[in-house]
Order: C-alpha cells, then sequence, then structure tokens
C-alpha cells in the first residue's frame, strides 16, 4: 500500500464518521425542537372567591395543542363529544344552567391557554353542591391532542388531569 491509498482510506474513514455524526446531531435537534413545542393540557377545578365554581382548561405546554377529539361521560355512560348538541343536552335538566365553552377537532390551543370549560357563575356551596358533585364525581371530559408535528397522541381526562403521555414517559 502506497501513501496515496492509505490518506484516501483515512479520508473516506474522516468523512464516513463525520457523516455519522452530522445524522446524529440531526436526529437530536429534531428531537429538541419537537419536544420545545410540546403542548401540555390539564383541568383544573376551581371555586372562586368572587363565586364562580368550574373546571378550566390550561395549556402549560411551550407550543399550541392541535385537539383531535373530545369525549364526554356522564355517570359512567359515554353522551358525546364536548361540542355544542353535547354540552347543551348535559345543561339541560341541570337545576342552574351552567356557562361552557366547547372545543372541537381541528382546534388549535394556544400555549398559555387558560379558560374555564365549564363554570357556574354566584356559586354557593349550600345550594349549588349538585354542581360540584357533578363536575368531581360523575362528568369526565377527555381531550386528545398533538403538538404541531402531529402523529403524538397526547391526552388528559377531568377525571385525571394528569394522565398524559409525557408524564408517562418520564416516569418510565
Amino acid at each position: 500500500m502506497d501513501a496515496n491509498t492509505v490518506t484516501a482510506i483515512c479520508a473516506t474513514g474522516i468523512a464516513v464518521a463525520s457523516l455519522a455524526v452530522s445524522i446524529s446531531q440531526t436526529r437530536a435537534v429534531q428531537e429538541h425542537n419537537r419536544r420545545s413545542v410540546r403542548p401540555f393540557l390539564q383541568f383544573e377545578y376551581q371555586i372562586v372567591a368572587s363565586g364562580e365554581a368550574g373546571m378550566r382548561l390550561r395549556n402549560v405546554g411551550l407550543g399550541p395543542a392541535i385537539v383531535r377529539s373530545t369525549t364526554v361521560t356522564l355517570d359512567g355512560k359515554h353522551i358525546g363529544s364536548w361540542d355544542e348538541m353535547t354540552v347543551n343536552e348535559l345543561r339541560r335538566p341541570l337545576r342552574r344552567r351552567p356557562r361552557a365553552r366547547t372545543i372541537h377537532a381541528g382546534l388549535a390551543l394556544p400555549a398559555g391557554y387558560n379558560e374555564l370549560f365549564i363554570h357556574l357563575d354566584n356559586y354557593e356551596r349550600s345550594r349549588d353542591e349538585w354542581f360540584w358533585e357533578l363536575l368531581r364525581r360523575r362528568l369526565v371530559v377527555k381531550v386528545c391532542y398533538e403538538s404541531l408535528y402531529g402523529g403524538e397522541q397526547f391526552s388528559t381526562r377531568s377525571d385525571n388531569p394528569y394522565d398524559d403521555q409525557f408524564l408517562r414517559e418520564r416516569a418510565s
């Protein structure tokens, strides 16, 4: 083997190693970018001193959450998605009509989204305990969502606000 052959083999080895490092670095950057726009939806329950009680949906992640689907369960029975028809049907038999905000597939909930999902104005514990019982024990809302990149299939549920793929990944 002459010097030119050795030089060519070394140059090829260096080029292949550089390519491998470049591919690895590109994948790491892509994964970082995906995680940097990761949405994280959670439900919160609240009773405010001003007399408002309800369930709040928040996006505490860094990127928008693209809603893929919603499901509503009342007393263990599936009643539909969180759309106007289902929400109206849910509110119809109630003693007082709570306000509600519907969401639908394809809706983007921006980072920092923080809205009351369903709430009752002028809440009084003695008069409206049924509403708190509805939110905490009877009603389950599930929201399936993904990031701008898509395909992650994240979800959160009102009966378990921390039922999210991100937390399961961190726990394992």
